[in-house]
């Protein structure tokens, strides 16, 4: 059946194996690619390319992650059950006479750094823990906690006011339920939607009435030309793939899988999924035919820019992407960085064992030596990061 717009491919292209199969324009013996061909080319290649970087992104954050769950995970998991146990180990000897006002300082300083980053991994310490924590920093766990949230929450707001987005951040603690914390979520989704549209609507207007009408024509015609390249491409798979009109069973269910992507791909607005699926089940005529009108090969070279644009936001953000959290560290100067999995397996094994040296020696006869041998060590290391510090001013 003659499709309503002609086909983006030659139909040798449909012949051929998926992987020869291209959507690009070809040009004949004695008639070059035009303008708008070459540029529906090079959007075509950019998004392609685009497309290959996010899944190989996710193949390879996705291995980080399993290596994550079968090698890190459980590591640090018994990494901080062993320091949680050294800082118990370590907290009696807080009031332990035989060492001196200085090295008790120093022993706070260890025991303040230990704690605190085991209380990183803990969501609910505890009691003695918490006991220790509010002795070390003279305030309780629970209002420390609030104190980071409302310090997180003022973060927030000063952002979206140098942003010049006027919103009130929803009010934020640490006892909330996950109800109250979706609906905190859902308030400032709808207080972000609010200020950008009354930012948008005190934009300057166009000095000249004629220009401002012309701009909102302009913009009125891409959008139903969007629509309109979207949907052709749509209605014509819909119209040759509906399983309502396939009578064999095994066809039908083939078509039902493939309607599903179709319509998925038209729900997101991805022409260029629509145009494989295109190039993948139906033939196109041959020759010139196979050539758009100038107006619609410009619509689809927009679509697709569009969809490049959004393809490469998604490529940087994909760390950070909650499904990735575990995999992302602190780096350089704040910056979000994946973490080098086998070197983090390096470091843990290191911690793990050292720690384990320590408690054994702390459960000896020797325990107050090594709580002093500690206690050396961390001030001697406090030194050399002065000394680093001053040599690079």
């Amino acid at each position: 059946m003659q499709p309503t717009d002609p086909l983006l491919f030659d139909p040798d292209d449909v012949r051929a194996s998926p992987a020869d199969r291209s959507l690009a324009i070809r040009s004949t013996p004695g008639r070059p690619l035009g303008k708008e061909e070459r540029a529906f080319n090079r959007a075509l290649a950019r998004l392609q390319a685009l497309c290959r970087a996010l899944d190989e992104e996710k193949r390879r954050l996705d291995r980080l992650l399993v290596f994550h769950t079968a090698e890190i995970r459980p590591r640090t998991d018994q990494a901080v059950a062993l320091r949680t146990g050294l800082v118990r180990a370590l907290a009696p000897f807080f009031d332990d006479r035989r060492l001196t006002k200085a090295q008790h300082r120093v022993l706070r300083r260890i025991l303040v750094e230990q704690l605190d980053d085991v209380l990183t991994h803990l969501e609910k310490p505890d009691p003695d823990l918490q006991a220790l924590f509010e002795r070390l920093h003279g305030v309780s766990y629970a209002q420390a906690v609030q104190d980071d949230i409302q310090e997180a929450r003022a973060g927030m707001a000063a952002i979206f006011d140098e942003l010049g987005l006027d919103v009130e951040v929803p009010e934020l603690r640490a006892d909330m339920t996950e109800e109250d914390a979706a609906a905190a979520a859902a308030q400032l989704a709808h207080e972000l939607r609010r200020a950008e549209e009354s930012r948008d609507a005190a934009k300057p207007k166009p000095r000249h009435e004629k220009t401002a009408r012309a701009a909102g024509e302009r913009a009125r015609r891409h959008e139903q030309l969007r629509k309109d390249s979207l949907g052709a491409v749509y209605r014509r798979l819909a119209k040759e793939l509906h399983p309502d009109l396939e009578r064999d069973p095994a066809e039908r269910e083939k078509k039902s899988r493939v309607m599903q992507e179709i319509t998925a791909a038209y729900a997101r607005g991805n022409l260029h999924a629509l145009l494989q699926l295109e190039l993948e089940w139906l033939g196109g005529p041959s020759g010139d035919a196979a050539r758009l009108s100038l107006e619609k090969l410009r619509a689809y070279t927009e679509l697709l820019k569009q969809q490049a644009t959004e393809l490469a936001d998604e490529v940087q953000s994909l760390r950070l992407h909650p499904r990735y959290a575990a995999l992302i560290v602190e780096g350089p100067f704040g910056f979000p960085v994946v973490i080098d999995g086998p070197r983090e397996l390096e470091r843990l094994d290191t911690i793990i064992a050292q720690v384990r040296s320590a408690l054994k020696h702390l459960s000896s006869r020797d325990a107050l030596e090594e709580v002093r041998g500690a206690i050396r060590e961390y001030r001697d290391a406090e030194k050399q990061q002065t000394l680093a510090g001053w040599r690079h001013r």
